[in-house]
């Protein structure tokens, strides 16, 4: 009985506080932003257990980027038994609300959230050559597609009028102040968010645009850098 009762008591909430700026360069702080931390729930083996349930909890950051947060676990369960969930947690902005820059860090762990320092959702790029490696002839009527974020906002450009050979790698543009804000704090490494490649009107009637293979790199440090070059790939 002892077992049963440890094992159905209701989970105390976790206190998170801290501030949100946007980067260590530009440390402008997220303003009246609406944000949540979100724990996923998993599926279950039958007759083992029921899985585990999912948990969410919002709150709003003040005018310096400040926010205090009561979160939850929550819970899993294995035959008569439940406890909190082992599953990772994610702190986002809510996605109720169409902001700039939407910002993600996964895997984000109070056992190594410190609450004395700010947490930079963003890391800034100063100059970042974009390149095209050529997996196909280039030629003047192709368009190019990229779609990326910087400090003022996002970006969508097209180019046409370049040429190239199969197998070259050909500079497309420069970038400055790019912005990356999906960060996985395990890795402790944000992902690059920058899109690009062919672009061309689908069967559907939409617009598409792709990459012939991952581009590269496709992760890149937590600190902010002045200079990086970026290629993705272009096939007809």
């Amino acid at each position: 009985m002892t077992l049963v009762f440890s094992g159905c008591k209701k989970e105390k909430p976790i206190i998170f506080s801290g501030q949100l700026l946007l980067t260590s360069k530009f440390p402008y702080p997220l303003v009246n932003r609406k944000i949540q931390i979100y724990q996923r729930g998993s599926s279950s083996a039958i007759g083992l257990n029921s899985g585990s349930r999912s948990s969410s909890a919002t709150t709003h950051t003040d005018a310096s980027g400040n926010f205090r947060l009561d979160f939850t676990r929550g819970t899993a369960s294995f035959i008569i038994f439940s406890g909190p969930s082992s599953n990772p947690l994610t702190l986002a902005n809510s996605p109720d609300e169409t902001v700039f820059p939407a910002f993600s860090r996964r895997n984000f762990s109070d056992s190594v959230y410190d609450v004395t320092k700010p947490i930079f959702v963003g890391k800034a790029i100063d100059t970042v050559i974009i390149k095209v490696g050529l997996s196909s002839d280039l030629t003047a009527t192709d368009t190019i597609g990229l779609r990326a974020y910087t400090i003022n906002g996002s970006i969508d450009k097209e180019y046409t009028g370049r040429s190239g050979t199969i197998g070259s790698v050909i500079v497309l543009d420069t970038i400055n102040n790019m912005i990356f804000t999906d960060f996985d704090c395990l890795t402790k490494k944000f992902s690059n968010s920058v899109y690009g490649g062919r672009k061309w009107t689908t069967v559907w009637g939409s617009v598409a645009i792709s990459s012939d293979g991952y581009v590269s790199p496709f992760q890149f440090s937590s600190i902010d850098e002045a200079k990086q070059e970026i290629t993705f790939y272009f096939k007809k």
